[in-house]
């Protein structure tokens, strides 16, 4: 554990201190006053000058400190208090960054889109060396990107990364229920989850043989999904579902390491919804059908209506 700053109290001394101080001094010099005038009575001239001038002043000290208080206080106890402080905010800060690198945390931003561009995320995939991990609803802002589907078939193809690929089913049994920002947002994820689909299955099929085993995709149909991943080698990136806030606006948090806590909770989130989902490409061919059903329905309605 960190060391802990003295208190304040311990740095400077207590307001009972001073005020038993001035009290002392005070008894003091009215002590003497009162001896002065006994002394003066007895024709004692000197020792009830010097008697009488150690009252006044032991009286004007207090006078002075009061006074002085009022005016700031002692400039030596004000720097020692400001001290104080500063020690004990550089003391809870290294205790936060100590708590940081237990748990990995490596930075967080207080919200998904100020980390960047499209771009900035196309490099973290550029940059992967062994495995790349994507679990979201939809990840459908990824599968816009021309650029990155490129990248992911040459990482796949010459640098041998493997990537999965973890969505929402279609019948997910929670995906009706979805709200965000108190709006009901299960029919525009289904929307999105069609042109994902889409996508994923044109890189599998862009992919040779030898190379499709690399890029994995299941989708997911017992959850309704609390937060999104995105894992390249050691670093995760993790965004909550809100259900105030849309996922743009949410707080990103970025954890690297294999043996650090948050690590190895996101990873085993992962993999635990993973070992449970459906294998995407083996239901391709229904899972596209229906969506193409769908569809049809939906074109015959607005002709109806037209």
């Amino acid at each position: 554990m960190p060391h802990k700053p003295k208190q304040l109290n311990q740095l400077v001394k207590p307001n009972i201190s001073v005020w038993m101080r001035n009290t002392l001094f005070l008894s003091v010099g009215t002590t003497l006053i009162v001896f002065s005038f006994l002394l003066e009575l007895k024709g004692l001239a000197i020792p009830q000058a010097i008697a009488l001038n150690l009252g006044l002043v032991s009286i004007a000290v207090v006078i002075l400190d009061y006074l002085w208080r009022l005016s700031g206080g002692s400039p030596i106890e004000n720097q020692i208090e400001s001290l104080g402080k500063q020690i004990e905010r550089l003391s809870k800060a290294v205790d936060v960054i100590e708590r940081s690198k237990t748990i990995g945390l490596e930075a967080v931003y207080d919200r998904l889109g100020n980390y960047g561009n499209q771009s900035n995320w196309v490099d973290l995939i550029k940059d992967s060396v062994e495995s790349v991990d994507l679990m979201g609803r939809t990840m459908f802002g990824w599968t816009r990107s021309t650029e990155l589907i490129d990248v992911i078939l040459t990482k796949i193809e010459h640098d041998n990364v493997t990537f999965r690929w973890l969505i929402m089913h279609k019948d997910n049994k929670y995906l009706p229920l979805l709200t965000e920002e108190d709006v009901n947002i299960g029919h525009f994820i289904s929307d999105k989850l069609h042109h994902v689909y889409k996508t994923l299955w044109e890189v599998h099929q862009r992919l040779p043989d030898e190379s499709k085993s690399r890029f994995q995709v299941r989708t997911f149909s017992h959850v309704p999904l609390y937060c999104s991943i995105l894992r390249v080698d050691d670093q995760h990136f993790v965004t909550q579902y809100l259900f105030s806030s849309s996922s743009d606006s949410s707080p990103l948090y970025c954890v690297r390491g294999k043996d650090a806590a948050w690590p190895k909770i996101f990873a085993q989130e992962f993999t635990a919804i993973w070992d449970m989902s459906h294998e995407f490409f083996s239901d391709y061919a229904e899972l596209s059908a229906s969506f193409d059903k769908l569809d049809d329905t939906h074109t015959k309605s607005s002709a109806h209506h037209q």
